[in-house]
């Protein structure tokens, strides 16, 4: 479906669709940007996911992407980029907000997959590393002690946390 969505994007726009991700539902949000609307943006652009209206895919789970113009520094970079963004919201961190002490060790209280593809070419996936301002993630789960944020390491087949700062935001969220 990402894939899909890739590929019809219009010239300046964003798409968006709901898949079905085992037992949960996940919203996919895509959208092409370019260097020129970073810095219209003064250097970071953020791309924001919530359901489509008529839609509980995510609840009153938001979550949002901040893409800085670094991206766009490498040599090898496309021209235009698609950020795709594929968002999984838990239905249990709506609870857990409410009562930090219901929160479990190891439970992932939402979950989030961005990749970046050349907008010439839905199967040129963008590699991206070595950024002098990061990407930025929001998710709207409580700040609790201990909590972090961590992705999956296809390598080593585990979480890491390698190159992730997990900060509180000042609504008391991460």
């Amino acid at each position: 479906k990402e894939a899909s969505l890739v590929a019809n994007i219009p010239d300046s726009g964003t798409v968006q669709g709901v898949v079905k991700v085992g037992d949960f539902e996940a919203l996919i949000v895509a959208e092409k940007l370019s260097a020129d609307m970073i810095e219209a943006s003064g250097g970071q652009y953020e791309i924001k996911a919530s359901a489509p209206e008529g839609s509980d895919v995510l609840g009153d789970f938001k979550a949002a992407v901040s893409i800085p113009s670094a991206v766009f520094a490498g040599a090898n970079m496309p021209e235009d980029v698609v950020v795709a963004m594929k968002v999984i919201g838990n239905s249990n961190s709506a609870e857990v907000k409410e009562d930090p002490t219901k929160a479990k060790v190891g439970a992932v209280l939402g979950a989030m997959s961005i990749n970046l593809y050349s907008a010439s070419s839905a199967d040129g996936s963008v590699a991206v590393s070595g950024l002098a301002k990061p990407i930025l993630v929001t998710m709207p789960v409580p700040a609790i002690p201990g909590i972090s944020c961590a992705f999956w390491d296809e390598a080593a087949l585990a979480w890491s946390t390698v190159g992730l700062t997990t900060s509180s935001a000042p609504t008391g969220e991460i």
